[in-house]
């Protein structure tokens, strides 16, 4: 017997603020199958198009190829209530991906109602679509330069989106992930 049970998310925690998000900041989270070259490559493009564009970027140590500037700021450390804050209060969180399964910052990330801009590769499909997200086909760099420029300067689309993802995180709340999996040991 095999069944996909997506990871869960706590939907409680990880939500929708009434803070006011800042359509220039956006965030990238974790290291674990990040595409890093591909950042590296995309971040000076963006700047020169967007040139009020700054990126968070949330991991424990640094990517040499992106040095911290007035665009890129590195966090490290950081508690669950200032992570939830930095989902809270960006664009987008721009996560360009080697390959995914399941993937935290992804579902903290949508639970907080913010948009995502990742890699179409993997599983990442088993959390996102295309109405709630900007799925990019590997290598295509004028691509995410185009979904950044989109989710910063169209702030009603992006508010459209907002709510797109957090209604789509409902679907992995751990509350409905526990009895899927409850459901399924109690089949046997």
């Amino acid at each position: 017997n095999v069944k996909f049970i997506p990871h869960g998310v706590d939907t409680d925690f990880f939500r929708h603020s009434k803070a006011n998000w800042d359509p220039n900041a956006f965030l990238f989270v974790g290291q674990h199958l990040r595409d890093f070259d591909t950042l590296s490559r995309i971040v000076p493009k963006i700047i020169k198009v967007l040139p009020e564009f700054r990126l968070t970027i949330v991991l424990p140590g640094k990517i040499h190829s992106l040095p911290e500037s007035d665009f890129v700021r590195y966090k490290h450390s950081v508690s669950d209530e200032e992570l939830r804050q930095l989902y809270q209060t960006s664009a987008a969180l721009l996560l360009p991906l080697k390959d995914c399964t399941a993937c935290n910052s992804i579902l903290e990330a949508i639970s907080c109602g913010l948009p995502v801009i990742s890699t179409d590769v993997g599983g990442i499909r088993g959390y996102l679509n295309d109405q709630m997200s900007k799925l990019i086909s590997p290598n295509n760099e004028e691509m995410y330069i185009d979904a950044v420029v989109q989710l910063s300067t169209d702030t009603e689309y992006n508010k459209i989106i907002r709510n797109l993802s957090r209604e789509k995180a409902m679907d992995f709340d751990w509350k409905v992930i526990s009895k899927r999996i409850e459901e399924f040991v109690n089949e046997k």
